[in-house]
């Protein structure tokens, strides 16, 4: 038994097994610097700072520009309450319209409204930094 041990450990020794605990991969010094700039938070931090920056200057623009909005809504309706309220609402009501059988079985009542606002401000002494 005790020479089947010292026969492998001589083997062992005699044949050295060489095992590469890492592959050698060739790189360059620009394939270096293209992925650090890449993998750096350090520049993508400031990188964001700067976006941040720029986006706080351009809202200082809203001082001097106008607000545009715009919306527009729409009802249609044949319910009793709603076509005589729709109608009170938009002061077009007529005595004919106080006809029970109208009032009662209304025909489509449409009413729909399209509503541009541009607002321009004079002096917007909140969008000015006083140091």
């Amino acid at each position: 038994m005790k020479k089947k041990y010292i026969v492998v450990t001589i083997a062992f020794l005699l044949f050295p097994i060489t095992i590469k605990s890492q592959e050698i991969i060739v790189i360059s010094k620009s394939e270096i610097l293209t992925k650090t700039s890449e993998r750096n938070l350090s520049l993508k931090i400031s990188e964001y700072e700067f976006l941040k920056s720029k986006s706080d200057y351009l809202q200082t623009n809203a001082v001097y520009l106008p607000t545009i909005t715009a919306s527009h809504t729409g009802t249609s309706t044949t319910n009793p309450l709603m076509a005589f309220g729709s109608k009170l609402n938009q002061e077009i009501l007529t005595a004919a319209d106080f006809n029970p059988t109208l009032l009662n079985n209304p025909v489509q009542t449409q009413n729909f409204s399209t509503k541009i606002e541009i607002q321009q401000p004079l002096i917007n002494l909140d969008g000015f930094y006083w140091s």
